[in-house]
């Protein structure tokens, strides 16, 4: 059972590496982002859309772990329900919260 477990890791981290196979963690990042819009309800945001482009382009120093924070930010994001006015500094926070605390390395990739 633990090499199934220590394969099924194996297979996750290497389906998560920069591939430019469309389902990588910076085009699940931009698609949880752009989700963000429609989530944000009667609240007063503006949104600057995630350049996944540039995370593509910028993530040759990011660590496997990166790779899965970057994932785990995308699927945090996905997770947050709609803004109200009356709840708008929580939803942030929620926002917010769901940053993925890359290595200094691959923060280029995440930052906009």
């Amino acid at each position: 059972m633990a090499v199934a477990v220590r394969l099924a890791a194996l297979a996750a981290a290497l389906t998560l590496e920069g591939c430019s196979c469309g389902n990588g963690p910076c085009q699940h990042l931009a698609t949880a982002e752009a989700g963000l819009k429609a989530k944000a309800g009667d609240c007063s945001l503006s949104f600057v859309p995630f350049d996944e482009k540039k995370c593509e382009s910028k993530s040759g120093d990011c660590t496997n772990d990166d790779y899965m924070l970057i994932d785990s930010a995308a699927t945090c994001l996905e997770g947050i329900g709609t803004c109200s006015s009356l709840s708008q500094q929580t939803w942030l926070q929620d926002v917010l919260a769901c940053a993925p605390p890359v290595s200094a390395a691959c923060e280029p990739a995440v930052s906009q």
